[in-house]
């Protein structure tokens, strides 16, 4: 069930929003129901009212909710963008630093083993879904239209581009650049998709200038 489509009270809609945040800003291993509870002002009693399984309930409910937010935003992006691999990649960045950081990886590796064994496989298909699967897409229209080469999987490349976009973030988040994510991130998909040998027209252009300035 699309949990984006479900009616939900405002009580509910309150404590998903507001244990996104905690779990957003600290990781699941570090926040309890009790530090949810004070933030909502209520009750740690009334908190479960809500989430009668508790944590990992609330936990699940609200990645749901994030990665449903993701692919349908992601998706959209991709298939409003002009149809080039370029365009679409460049397309997915904005969507994608145009929301709060997910800190995917980190997620992967701190918070999702603390889950259940089903928990924990449910959430990483739900997170190839929201975020690779759509990137995998346009990497294997990029092979079938022969615009790379076919012996790079798409699968490691979605996975590649998405680690690329994890450092991006962490540059900006810790003010190791001034430049804006979105400029970094088109620098790294030219890299990406042209390699880091200069182009012909380059070479022709610093050939020129090099002449030039022997002349002048």
């Amino acid at each position: 069930m699309d949990i984006l489509a479900e009616t939900i009270s405002p009580a509910r809609e309150r404590v998903l929003q507001t244990a996104e945040l905690l779990f957003h800003q600290h990781g699941y291993n570090s926040v309890s129901m009790r530090d949810i509870a004070r933030a909502l002002d209520m009750r740690q009693a009334s908190l479960y009212y809500h989430m009668p399984e508790g944590k990992e309930q609330l936990f699940v409910e609200v990645m749901e909710r994030t990665l449903s937010r993701h692919q349908a935003g992601l998706i959209h992006a991709i298939e409003t963008a002009v149809p080039q691999l370029e365009a679409q990649l460049q397309a997915a960045v904005r969507w994608i630093f145009s929301q709060p950081p997910l800190y995917l990886f980190k997620m992967m590796e701190n918070d999702m083993p603390a889950l259940s064994a089903e928990n924990h496989q449910h959430l990483l298909q739900r997170s190839h879904q929201a975020l690779f699967a759509p990137l995998v897409a346009i990497f294997t229209a990029a092979h079938t239209h022969g615009t790379i080469r076919h012996n790079l999987t798409a699968d490691h490349l979605a996975g590649t581009f998405l680690t690329i976009l994890e450092g991006v973030a962490f540059a900006q988040r810790t003010g190791k650049t001034a430049q804006l994510p979105t400029h970094t991130a088109d620098e790294l998909i030219d890299i990406l998709l042209n390699g880091l040998r200069p182009r012909a027209f380059e070479l022709t252009h610093s050939a020129c200038q090099s002449f030039a300035h022997t002349e002048g």
